[in-house]
C-alpha cells in the first residue's frame, strides 16, 4: 500500500465515523419530530421538522460534494452503489417536500403515512451507506 493509498484509507475511516455520527444525530431529530406530531403539537412539529429537514439536506449535500467523490476515487467499482445513494437523496428531498406541506397545514393524520415511509427508507439507506464506509458501523 502506498502512502497515498494509506492516507485515503485513513480519510475514508474518518469520513465513515463522521457519517455514522451524523446518522445518529439525524435519528434523534427524527424521533423528536415524530414525538411532536404524534402529540399534535403544531408549533413544536414545525420547529422539529425544520431542524430535521435542514439537517438532512446539509447531510445529503456533504455526502454528494465530498464523501461520495472520495469513495468513487477509492474504488470506481462503487459507481452503482454511489448512484443509488444519490437517487435515494433525490427521493428523500421529494418526500421532505410532501412532509413539509402536511406539517405547515397541521395535517397530522395525513403526515403519518408519508413520515413512516420516509423513516423506513432513511433507515435502510443509512445501513446501506454505512456498509460502504470503513469505520461507519453502528456497533
Amino acid at each position: 500500500m502506498t502512502t497515498e493509498d494509506h492516507g485515503l484509507s485513513k480519510r475514508l475511516v474518518i469520513e465513515g465515523r463522521r457519517i455514522a455520527a451524523q446518522h445518529a444525530r439525524l435519528t434523534e431529530l427524527w424521533q423528536q419530530f415524530v414525538a411532536a406530531f404524534e402529540g399534535e403539537q403544531l408549533e413544536l412539529t414545525r420547529l422539529t421538522f425544520r431542524e430535521l429537514r435542514d439537517g438532512l439536506l446539509a447531510h445529503f449535500d456533504l455526502e454528494e460534494r465530498l464523501q461520495i467523490p472520495a469513495l468513487h476515487g477509492a474504488d470506481a467499482g462503487l459507481r452503482p452503489a454511489l448512484a443509488r445513494i444519490v437517487a435515494d437523496h433525490t427521493r428523500f428531498r421529494e418526500e421532505l417536500s410532501v412532509l413539509e406541506r402536511h406539517v405547515e397545514a397541521g395535517a397530522f393524520e395525513a403526515l403519518r403515512g408519508p413520515a413512516a415511509k420516509m423513516s423506513e427508507g432513511v433507515a435502510e439507506h443509512e445501513d446501506f451507506e454505512e456498509k460502504l464506509f470503513p469505520g461507519a458501523s453502528k456497533s
